[in-house]
């Protein structure tokens, strides 16, 4: 320090305050993040005194805007937040504006960019460092943050870094939303042509259920007792696997003509939903996860084909309760009506974090370990689904239940790359007491591997829409997004599955 010349440490520690006091929203969210805003504002300013100006101003209209959605709403729903903005009508934003952006809000954005401006400008104008203490202050920076790359992990911190993060969202949700926009406007222009169902069913019962592993369900032949219904109904349990392990994907290609090897054709698809109301079916869409979001809004332009759609959150996933709560919306509906109804049931069934997708008195084994909260979310899955039973007792109706996607236990999650084998290892299972094409079904696929791509073409065939099965028995699927095809047979699996 005795190279440095007192005006050098002054300005120095001037151009610290000024950086710490632009990147101080982002200590709201995350320290790790706050001090790594810091340092690189230190090393622009080393760099150019323009440069730190212009990353400065912009650090500071990124940052007024994410310390208003942090204060307000927290941090872990930022997108669907946006998400929510961008869809919502021009009333709903002004409500939002007169609801959640008053004096006190107002005041304090403003107040902190003046602040702030007022800071840079000073820092700006006297900003005449030394050549040693300007190489320094760079060295010392630039070494900082790779020893907290080292430390933290480094694709988690930039990848969570909201100078680029929170930009790049606004732009994704957007360009997600446009080609949702796109199918949209396809779905409105398209002809609803008349088909004909003729072995129709009067009751259809679609539950979507979430991260179930197969072999954590008793009825495939899991030690632990954890499908007791499916278990005393003895149901057709096929052998399958999802095309992929996001849920935006995997529905999407479940329920329209879209493949692992063309996902494109979903936008220019309608979805069995439509299908089955162009046969007569009056349509329900009851969901418990998110109705906006990066990964809900694909599956909300599929349920919004439905007659009626019931979303019981707002908002993303993590506003979510139990998915016993779908079943009071199924109390409000006329179920016993002779007409013909479809009702798809979108479950959180067995997402992560598995011990907050049950109470505690519906858990039937006791322990805190990832496997048991596990097997409890599979066990509540199996109580909800006899519950929607009893409200369809109709001597006629079918019953489908399958996982979008599967789940890595012991990892605790999905949506790996590179992909594991238990990532797409899905519970299908089918039962009704008009078992003709059903036993079909089950003799053709026995010994053989379901890809669930083909899910649509199979609803055409049990209803009678088309008399071909129409089974995939491909093993490609999809790793995380749509140009990323793989072979299931070549994934490992989880050291711990």
């Amino acid at each position: 320090m005795k190279f440095l010349k007192k005006t050098d440490i002054k300005q120095l520690v001037l151009l610290f305050v000024a950086s710490l006091i632009v990147s101080l929203p982002y200590f709201l969210y995350s320290p790790k993040q706050g001090l790594m805003a810091v340092l690189v504002l230190m090393i622009l300013a080393m760099l150019h005194k323009t440069i730190f100006l212009v990353a400065s101003i912009y650090s500071l209209f990124i940052n007024s805007f994410f310390m208003h959605l942090v204060t307000t709403w927290g941090g872990d729903s930022l997108v669907s937040r946006i998400q929510a903005s961008y869809e919502s009508a021009t009333y709903e934003r002004w409500e939002y504006f007169k609801t959640y952006i008053g004096i006190t809000d107002f005041l304090m954005t403003v107040g902190y960019f003046i602040i702030s401006l007022f800071v840079i400008y000073i820092v700006v104008k006297k900003l005449e460092l030394s050549s040693f203490a300007r190489k320094f202050s760079l060295s010392v920076s630039t070494l900082a943050i790779v020893a907290s790359l080292l430390i933290f992990p480094t694709l988690e911190t930039l990848k969570n870094f909201q100078l680029v993060h929170l930009p790049l969202t606004i732009y994704k949700t957007y360009d997600n939303l446009s080609v949702i926009n796109e199918r949209a406007s396809f779905l409105q222009k398209a002809e609803d042509a008349k088909i004909s169902c003729p072995n129709s069913f009067d009751k259809i019962i679609f539950i979507q259920g979430e991260s179930a592993n197969k072999h954590h369900l008793s009825v495939y032949g899991y030690e632990k007792k954890t499908t007791p219904f499916f278990d005393s109904i003895k149901p057709y349990a096929f052998d399958a696997i999802a095309p992929a392990n996001q849920t935006r994907f995997a529905i999407a290609i479940e329920l329209t003509d879209a493949t692992v090897e063309n996902f494109d054709v979903f936008y220019k698809n309608k979805s069995i939903v439509s299908k089955l109301s162009s046969c007569g079916y009056t349509t329900h869409w009851i969901s418990n996860q998110g109705k906006t979001g990066e990964f809900d809004t694909t599956i909300t332009s599929i349920a919004k084909e439905a007659d009626h759609t019931y979303f019981l959150n707002d908002l993303d996933y993590t506003t979510a309760g139990l998915d016993g709560n779908v079943l009071k919306t199924l109390d409000l509906i006329d179920t016993k009506t002779p007409e013909k109804q479809a009702f798809f049931i979108h479950l959180l069934g067995s997402h992560f974090a598995y011990s907050d997708r049950y109470p505690a008195d519906k858990a039937f084994m006791k322990g805190d370990d990832v496997v048991t909260h596990y097997d409890n979310s599979i066990h509540y899955t199996d109580w909800v689904i006899s519950e929607i039973y009893k409200r369809f007792l109709n001597e006629n109706s079918l019953y489908i239940y399958l996982s979008d996607h599967s789940e890595v236990v012991q990892k605790g999650g999905h949506g790996y790359s590179p992909s594991f084998k238990g990532e797409y290892d899905i519970p299908l299972v089918m039962w009704s007491k008009q078992k003709e094409r059903l036993s079909t079904l089950f003799k053709t696929t026995k010994g053989k591997l379901i890809n669930t791509e083909s899910l649509n073409h199979i609803i055409e065939y049990l209803t009678g829409m088309n008399d071909s099965l129409g089974v995939s028995y491909g093993t490609k699927v999809l790793s995380v997004i749509p140009e990323n095809v793989v072979d299931y047979l070549t994934l490992p699996k989880h050291e711990k599955e």
